[in-house]
């Protein structure tokens, strides 16, 4: 009996999770229809002022690897045009994407 490798193990969860937890779809530089995780993240700016920093989970094999800071974003659910504040891998093939107004 040979057992798949770890990677294809990890690759077919996370497509699993995505496909059932997705609420929104967004289009992330030039790639469109990507299917990802969406939310509002509360931030407290300098223990002064309260505030939220849009955020979206996205698998690493959906979005380009040049995806950087200042790409732009669209998303289904929200009208707001975002760009790319900032990029947090977590080696495991799941990419948190900061968002900022555009």
């Amino acid at each position: 009996m040979t057992t798949a490798p770890f990677s294809a193990i990890e690759q077919r969860m996370n497509a699993a999770i995505f496909a059932r937890l997705s609420n929104a779809v967004a289009t992330i530089g030039l790639a469109t229809g990507v299917a990802v995780i969406y939310e509002k993240n509360y931030a407290n700016l300098l223990n002064m002022v309260d505030s939220y920093k849009p955020a979206i989970h996205v698998l690493d094999s959906a979005i380009q690897a040049g995806t950087k800071k200042g790409t732009a974003v669209t998303l289904d659910i929200d009208v707001t045009p975002y760009v790319v504040a900032d990029r947090q891998a977590d080696g495991e093939g799941i990419t948190i994407l900061i968002l900022e107004k555009a």
